[in-house]
C-alpha cells in the first residue's frame, strides 16, 4: 500500500472513530465539545482540531456520517424497477430498521435544532423522494389521488413521527414490532388503493 493510500485509510478510522465517540457523548450526555470528543476518542485536542476547524465542522461531519446512508438507500429504491407501492414499503421498512445510532442521533438533532433546520433536512431526505414516489403511485393508480406533498407529509408524519416517539419511551422490541404493524395498516388503508 502506498503512503497516500495508507494516510486515506488513517485518516477514515480516525474520522470513523470521532464519529462513534461523539454518538457515545450524545448517548452519556449529550454535551459535545472539541475537548470532550478529543478525550473520550483517546487523542489530542491538536489532532482533532487537524481534521475538523471547530465544533461546527465536526458536527456537520457527524450528520453527513449519519444521513448519507439514508439517502443512498432512498436514491436506490427510487431508481429501482420497483413499482412504487413497493418503494413505498421499502422505504418504510427502512425507517424502522434504522440502527439505534442513527434514532440517537436524529433525537438528539430534534433538541439542538431550529424547526425550520428540521423541517429543511426532513424536506431533503424524505418529503421530496417520497413525493416522487406517490407521483408515480397516483399514476399507476396504486395511491389515492391526492396531492403528492400531502402524501409524503402525510406518511412522513405518521411513520416518522410514530416511530421517533418510542425513542422517549421505554418500549419493547416486541412494542416496535406491534407499533409496525398497526403503522403499516393504516398505511395500507389510507394511502394505498
Amino acid at each position: 500500500m502506498n503512503l497516500k493510500k495508507r494516510k486515506e485509510v488513517l485518516d477514515n478510522l480516525f474520522k470513523e472513530r470521532i464519529v462513534k465517540t461523539v454518538i457515545e457523548l450524545i448517548r452519556e450526555n449529550g454535551c459535545i465539545t472539541m475537548e470532550e470528543a478529543a478525550k473520550k476518542s483517546g487523542v489530542s485536542k491538536g489532532s482533532l482540531y487537524n481534521y475538523f476547524d471547530n465544533k461546527e465542522s465536526l458536527m456537520e461531519y457527524v450528520h453527513a456520517e449519519m444521513v448519507e446512508p439514508l439517502e443512498k438507500r432512498f436514491r436506490e429504491i427510487r431508481e429501482s424497477s420497483m413499482r412504487p407501492s413497493e418503494k413505498l414499503m421499502a422505504v418504510f421498512e427502512d425507517i424502522f430498521d434504522v440502527n439505534e445510532e442513527v434514532c440517537l442521533y436524529f433525537r438528539f438533532l430534534d433538541s439542538h435544532r431550529t424547526v425550520e433546520e428540521d423541517a429543511e433536512d426532513t424536506h431533503y431526505l424524505l418529503l421530496e423522494p417520497l413525493s416522487e414516489i406517490f407521483e408515480a403511485g397516483i399514476k399507476t393508480g396504486e395511491f389515492v389521488n391526492v396531492d403528492p406533498y400531502i402524501l409524503a407529509n402525510t406518511f412522513t408524519g405518521m411513520v416518522i413521527g410514530t416511530f421517533g416517539s418510542y425513542g422517549y419511551r421505554n418500549i419493547t422490541d416486541d412494542g416496535l414490532k406491534n407499533a409496525k404493524e398497526e403503522m403499516l395498516k393504516l398505511v395500507k388503508r389510507l394511502i394505498i388503493t
